[in-house]
């Protein structure tokens, strides 16, 4: 049994939500990755004043990004990394939220010959998480 092209099944969305909390720098959150298979949603909640940052990434981006980085990755699989490491389920990958002061330290010691960023780190509210994969042999 054939189906006309207008009739192609609908792709099955799947959905996701997961919370976790975390300390970082001496530092609570709750963090939660939530989505589907087109989109991530990362919110970081600071468990003790309730600020809260949130970012959506499209499917494609996320594919995108991961490739520049020398470390390409399906969305699919870049989910499953970032939940692992929410829930700490493996040494291979783990998260970390950085303050735009803190990504600016690592970026100076990792290029201290480099110039100083032009952005005002140190007056930036914004949060970063950060997702890292370590792989044994890389």
């Amino acid at each position: 049994e054939s189906t006309g092209a207008g009739s192609a099944p609908a792709m099955e969305t799947l959905g996701f939500s997961k919370t976790a909390r975390r300390t970082f720098h001496d530092v609570p959150y709750a963090i939660t990755a939530s989505g589907d298979n087109e989109n991530l949603t990362i919110e970081v909640e600071h468990a003790e004043d309730g600020r809260r940052w949130r970012s959506r990434f499209a499917a494609r981006f996320i594919e995108e990004i991961t490739q520049r980085t020398g470390n390409a990755k399906k969305f699919d699989v870049f989910v499953r990394m970032t939940l692992s490491a929410l829930a700490q389920e493996s040494e291979a990958v783990y998260l970390d939220v950085l303050t735009a002061r803190d990504l600016e330290m690592l970026r100076r010691h990792a290029n201290p010959q480099g110039p100083p960023s032009a952005s005002a780190a140190g007056h930036s509210d914004k949060r970063y998480l950060i997702l890292t994969y370590r792989a044994e042999f890389d």
